[in-house]
């Protein structure tokens, strides 16, 4: 957040000499994730992922409530369960539920590198549009959304542009 305000008052330590210049720089607002998933492509990958990966989704759900229940199980009857058996059954519980988790961030760790990889060339290929869109329609500066842009006039968001821009030429 610091960093944020230092960079707008920068900006407006830049600018703020030349009120004129000010109220003449042309600024646009592109929120990229909303851009992604309104695009076809964007879509389209969406779905490939969720085909992809809702399979494993599922048995990783299944898995850990079968997990949740040995649980419960085991503190129901534990009060019967002699010292080594209790032991015994605690560590085979921990090493489950340890491999349950190193399951889950594979998983996680595969589901990233996937999307990175449907959707990187998407994104490459948003860029180039707002690229083309800075420069055919004079803007001095784009900022992406979720790079801590906390305020702004919805007048500035050229996010629905950039979408139909890159329909067109996709």
């Amino acid at each position: 957040m610091r960093l944020v305000l230092k960079l707008s008052f920068s900006i407006l330590a830049l600018l703020g000499s030349s009120l004129p210049a000010w109220a003449e720089v042309k600024i646009g607002i592109v929120d990229v994730q909303r851009a992604l998933q309104a695009t076809s492509a964007g879509k389209k990958a969406k779905t490939a992922l969720d085909e992809e990966f809702g399979k494993r989704k599922k048995d990783l759900d299944k898995k850990e409530a079968e997990l949740r229940k040995l649980g419960e199980d085991f503190e129901k009857k534990r009060a019967a369960m002699s010292e080594s058996a209790l032991q015994q059954r605690q560590s085979q519980l921990q090493g489950e539920f340890l491999k349950f988790r190193e399951l889950v961030g594979r998983n996680e760790a595969e589901f990233q590198t996937r999307q990175r990889e449907v959707t990187g060339p998407i994104l490459d290929k948003l860029q180039k549009t707002i690229d083309r869109i800075t420069r055919e329609q004079g803007y001095q500066l784009v900022l992406e959304k979720s790079a801590g842009v906390v305020l702004y006039s919805p007048s500035l968001d050229i996010t629905d542009l950039v979408v139909k821009e890159f329909e067109k030429t996709n």
